[in-house]
């Protein structure tokens, strides 16, 4: 949804998105209704900004946890492929909306299974 280049796993068997072109402002601002763009969904329709503002202040990990489940799952129930709900959150984690803890506490692979899942991605672009 967010790119249509892609490049083989790392068995060269199947093809998945290549992100190193997009960047998260695009991601945000992409469109998922008339009035709804990515980023307005993520911070003002998942019903996060209690959750987001206690991540913004401490970073901790268990709340990390709960912000990327529920951004994640958000994504995926509006349509977008797991790929897709991953380049998702990594965009929300590195926006303006996200102090460098909360940050930090996001984009851990470890909190955060999306994370996981761009990380992969990430490597396979690398690898080229």
């Amino acid at each position: 949804m967010f790119t249509s280049a892609t490049q083989s796993d790392e068995d060269g068997i199947f093809e998945v998105p290549d992100f190193k072109s997009t960047s998260g402002s695009d991601i945000l601002s992409f469109r998922v209704g008339n009035e709804l763009t990515v980023y307005d969904y993520i911070f003002s329709r998942l019903d996060l900004a209690d959750r987001i503002s206690a991540l913004n202040d401490t970073g901790d990990d268990g709340l990390a946890r709960i912000v990327c489940a529920r951004i994640d799952r958000g994504l995926s129930e509006t349509g977008f492929n797991t790929w897709d709900s991953a380049a998702g959150v990594w965009a929300a984690a590195t926006s303006d909306q996200m102090s460098s803890a909360a940050q930090a506490a996001l984009l851990q692979p470890d909190n955060c299974p999306a994370m996981a899942r761009w990380t992969a991605l990430a490597s396979l672009s690398e690898s080229y």
